[in-house]
């Protein structure tokens, strides 16, 4: 009994009180030499050497750097998610720890699937090199607090990609009728080349460069299977674009349930 209180003390200390920890760490992005490779198809880009990358976002997969002139981003995959948790290594019931094993090792998996055909993909994502290998070079980081890291790469997996305008902040850039029938027509381009994207939020996740939709956040996306209801998808991957427009531009309603009835029949089932 007196075990399971102090794993149980141990687990609060962790989920519920605030550690340092939580920032940002070169460790939380160095991987084995051997996980998630595979031969790049271009070489480092010059540029990567000569210039801070600071501090931007984190996400489940990804911590995230832009360039200080605003013109690209570079998202390191975050080896630290593939870890097995702390409490895992003091908890005393191995049935637990065998089944956060096995999680961690399904997540490795569908990241592998992900993450190395992105440069196959028939989309674009903005992308501009896919760092999946062990070749050398140096950047540097600014952590939030501004704080310089001379970065080696070899062991980090990161993706180099044009910055976006978010699709959110585009409809107080941009004519909303043009931007509603470009994202429509990337969306059923997409759905009709057999790839599907499962992010939660296209308002997060999609953006726009010049007058191109880019889903610039591909963690989630995949090949369709058969069977799978592309219309269905279609609805659902929009619907977060309705709710934004009936919460900030609610004129613009009709607009889109027109649009969106045209497009959907454009989808090949």
């Amino acid at each position: 009994m007196r075990k399971i209180s102090f794993f149980l003390f141990i687990l609060f200390l962790i989920y519920f009180l605030p550690v340092n920890n939580q920032r940002f760490r070169p460790s939380k992005i160095y991987f084995p030499a051997d996980w998630i490779t595979t031969d790049t198809s271009s070489s480092i880009p010059n540029f990567l050497s000569n210039c801070n990358f600071r501090y931007l976002s984190k996400g489940r997969q990804s911590y995230v750097f832009e360039t200080e002139d605003n013109k690209y981003v570079i998202k390191f995959l975050r080896y630290d998610k593939l870890q097995k948790p702390l409490w895992t290594r003091l908890s005393p019931f191995s049935s637990l720890i065998a089944k956060e094993g096995q999680k961690k090792d399904k997540k490795l998996k569908a990241w592998e699937q992900c993450f190395t055909q992105v440069e196959n993909l028939p989309l674009d994502l903005g992308l501009v090199y896919s760092h999946l290998s062990n070749e050398k070079g140096i950047v540097t980081l600014l952590d939030r607090a501004g704080n310089p890291y001379s970065l080696d790469i070899q062991n980090t997996r990161f993706f180099l990609q044009k910055k976006v305008t978010l699709l959110k902040d585009a409809f107080f850039q941009h004519d909303a009728k043009k931007l509603i029938e470009l994202f429509f027509q990337s969306t059923v381009d997409r759905i009709n080349k057999n790839i599907i994207n499962k992010t939660s939020s296209c308002m997060e996740n999609v953006g726009l460069i010049e007058d191109k939709i880019i889903e610039y956040d591909f963690g989630e996306v995949y090949e369709i299977k058969e069977g799978f209801k592309k219309k269905k998808h279609f609805l659902s991957f929009t619907d977060p674009l309705k709710d934004f427009l009936e919460s900030r531009f609610p004129l613009y309603i009709p607009f889109f349930e027109q649009k969106r009835n045209e497009y959907l029949e454009m989808i090949h089932e």
